[in-house]
């Protein structure tokens, strides 16, 4: 008897599955932290450069003592919105000073500026039909060019035609909307700006390789290990990246948040799924991802009343601490005992979950699920076993780029919470809530349409949104905010669902090791992403417009993918083959189904 089977008897979702089933929900939620804390911890606030010593007693000496605010516009250039400059600093000697002219804190222009453009002032004065005097008392603005020009169309001059250092002893961060961020305590802004997205790019690099190897590991030892040393991993680095005394630190114990944190929710998932029947599989997958979506409310509610980056860190990882408990309530997947000839532990457990189900099971129900067992061989598998035939390569290839894809544009929209503007509380806790009825959509039109409609709809959709926020004026921004939400929305959405086609395509004996290593490989969107940020100095859309067009590209390769609707989950490679070699490489032909899968269609039909 094929489990798939043996779970309409046992329970598809009974009470067994769905006391554990809230558990890993609650686990889900957590996830976020290390997935995006880093949002939150590396925010960057108001910052000017610190006025060094020798600037301040040049400007003492030169016209007196001034107030603060006219200190940083005589030293530090502003904007064009009247804001100071991040990164840069006047040099000492093309300070505008005199000792006159100082009313309501306008610096204004001297005969030493104007010689600087190679014209006298008396030159000046006669040009302008003025006296020295009234020129030496031009008031200078900060928040616009200002310009004079003779009257024969000579020389124009421009006040703002002086050079600029970067800031010499670093920054002064403002306090008034976060206490202290990694930007702020560690310095990297302006030149140092590049540490922090090499450390988001390390980051998801750590969790490619992690969730690679634990996933190895799950199909050799079993989910419930992995994710205990997941769990406790996770758990402590999360603590300890609190008390970080550097950037290095907290780079090392990020890396290894990231990485446990793929291990665990790798572990969770597949359990998740490997728990359930065919028809109760969608709230196995779907259900995981939306609360993974609500988490970044609960983390944009931690933050806001949080501002201290070291407090968030250790308020938000703390609950790892109790979730490492969870080890005992969960039981090992039966899928996995059973592949793995362990009969009499998933007895054992199978007992347990008819006990909780109120479930008696027949001596012919337990003869049927394990005749011919003893026979099945016993093979350690490889992801390499992923690419032995070429149907198994293009399947495998085709689903990597879908996920890699989806990964692309979902982190690069959480990732650029801050670049939309407005309030990033507001915007991360809004693009989290977007995967809920992103995600919801797709779980009630699984069973209706499939999967590989859902996905190449909702990745084309989800691009062109991103593509559009690139695109449309900053000024609207409501509009811009409106259309990130919709990219998220679907793009989570069709994620969600590319994650469980990948749990249903392959077989339970490579199950954790193909989703890992199709998941590994997805994770190097997050590596790409936080450095398709940085495409925003060379041109501002450029990041939405890369994300767009990828998600786009994944929407039209999902259809190449094999459609798992009304399908029984394989249990060996064997399986797989026959399943692959069934399905016609033509889109939208009428695929023939197996006697078990026809019968399992049926079923389906007569119960909805």
């Amino acid at each position: 008897m094929h489990f798939d089977e043996f779970l309409k008897i046992l329970g598809q979702f009974g009470t067994y599955q769905k006391q554990r089933y809230t558990l890993i929900c609650l686990v889900a939620l957590y996830s976020v932290v290390s997935m995006f804390g880093i949002v939150f911890y590396g925010v960057v606030p108001q910052h000017h450069c610190k006025i060094p010593q020798h600037h301040v007693e040049h400007v003492n000496s030169t016209i007196g003592t001034v107030t603060s605010e006219t200190l940083l516009r005589i030293t530090v250039p502003h904007n064009e919105d009247g804001k100071p400059s991040s990164c840069s600093l006047y040099s000492l000697n093309d300070l505008f000073l005199n000792r006159t002219g100082f009313e309501n804190d306008v610096v204004p222009f001297n005969k030493t500026a104007f010689v600087q453009y190679h014209i006298s002032a008396a030159n000046v004065a006669y040009k302008l039909n003025q006296t020295p005097d009234d020129v030496n008392r031009y008031r200078w603005s900060n928040k616009s060019v200002q310009t004079m020009e003779s009257r024969d169309g000579g020389e124009i001059l421009q006040s703002d035609r002086r050079r600029t250092q970067p800031c010499p002893e670093g920054r002064v961060y403002s306090t008034d909307v976060y206490q202290s961020t990694i930007v702020s305590e560690f310095d990297l802004s302006c030149e140092n700006k590049w540490q922090l997205r090499t450390t988001t790019s390390v980051f998801f690099a750590g969790k490619l390789a992690a969730t690679l190897l634990s996933g190895m590991a799950a199909d050799r030892f079993g989910r419930r290990p992995v994710f205990l040393v997941g769990m406790i991993l996770l758990a402590l680095s999360g603590v300890a990246l609190a008390f970080s005394p550097n950037m290095i630190v907290f780079t090392v114990l990020y890396v290894i948040q990231g990485a446990s944190d793929a291990c665990v929710f790798q572990s969770i998932y597949t359990l998740g799924m490997e728990w359930v029947g065919p028809k109760k599989r969608r709230i196995a997958g779907m259900g995981i991802s939306i609360c993974f979506g609500l988490g970044h409310s609960f983390l944009a509610l931690e933050a806001y009343f949080l501002r201290n980056w070291r407090h968030l860190a250790l308020v938000a990882s703390a609950p790892g601490v109790l979730f490492i408990a969870f080890w005992f309530f969960f039981g090992e997947s039966v899928r996995w005992l059973l592949a793995r000839g362990r009969y009499e532990d998933a007895k054992v457990i199978i007992a347990k979950v008819a006990k909780t189900n109120k479930v008696e099971l027949e001596d012919s129900v337990w003869e049927s699920l394990f005749k011919e067992k003893s026979e099945v061989k016993q093979t350690t598998h490889t992801f390499i076993d992923l690419f032995r035939t070429w149907r198994r390569a293009v399947m495998t290839t085709t689903l990597v780029f879908v996920w890699f894809s989806s990964n692309i544009g979902y982190s690069g929209l959480a990732l650029n919470a801050e670049g939309l503007g407005a309030n990033v509380y507001l915007n991360f806790a809004l693009l989290g809530a977007a995967d809920v009825p992103g995600m919801v959509l797709s779980m009630f039109l699984l069973d209706k349409i499939g999967r590989r409609k859902i996905i190449f709809f909702s990745m084309c959709v989800g691009g062109v949104a991103c593509v559009l926020t690139g695109v449309i004026p900053k000024d609207m921004h409501w509009l811009v905010v409106t259309l990130a939400l919709i990219g998220k929305m679907m793009i989570g959405g069709g994620g969600a669902v590319i994650c469980m086609l990948a749990a249903e395509s392959y077989p339970t004996v490579i199950r954790n090791v193909s989703l890992s290593f199709a998941a590994s490989m997805a994770r190097l969107g997050g590596v790409v992403a936080p450095q398709i940020l940085l495409l925003s100095q060379f041109f501002k859309p450029l990041p939405s417009v890369v994300w767009g067009c990828t998600a786009i590209s994944a929407g039209v390769m999902s259809l190449f993918l094999r459609e798992t609707l009304g399908k029984p989950l394989p249990q060996t490679m064997e399986e797989l083959d026959v399943m692959l070699a069934e399905r016609s490489m033509k889109f939208w032909k009428k695929v023939p189904q197996s006697d078990e899968a026809a019968k399992e269609t049926e079923m389906q039909a007569m119960d909805a």
